[in-house]
């Protein structure tokens, strides 16, 4: 709970009430809920139900994990986009390269046909 701690701390000014949590990505992705320690993962889901979190993964991995510049990144995720492979993207925001990657692949990705849409629109057109 350090995290969640820390980002109302951050946004207190905007959000007094603590930030709206809607959803988590688990860092590492699957492991935090399939793999591990089955009493862990009982309480990530318990807690996640109660309080209206969704779990998000993602279908192409950006690398930025990786510390590249942004060009391996736009690489990968416009060879991602060249292939069909549509869906969430992940990216860590405290990467500098992804500001100028993302200049580059967002363009490509609307060239393409892909649609750039916040989570909750994503989640009207699962359902």
């Amino acid at each position: 709970m350090e995290a969640k701690r820390a980002v109302n701390d951050v946004l207190r000014d905007r959000y007094p009430n603590n930030y709206p949590y809607h959803y988590f990505r688990p860092p590492w992705g699957l492991p935090w809920t399939r793999g591990g320690d089955r009493k862990t993962r009982a309480m990530l889901r318990r807690y996640m139900t109660a309080n209206h979190i969704r779990i998000v993964l993602w279908q192409i991995d950006s690398g930025d994990w990786a510390w590249p510049g942004p060009e391996p990144i736009v690489e990968t995720v416009c060879r991602a986009i060249h292939n069909g492979d549509g869906g969430l993207v992940l990216f860590h925001d405290s990467h500098d390269a992804i500001i100028p990657a993302l200049d580059k692949i967002i363009p490509h990705a609307l060239d393409a046909g892909f649609e750039i849409l916040p989570l909750r629109e994503i989640e009207k057109h699962a359902r």
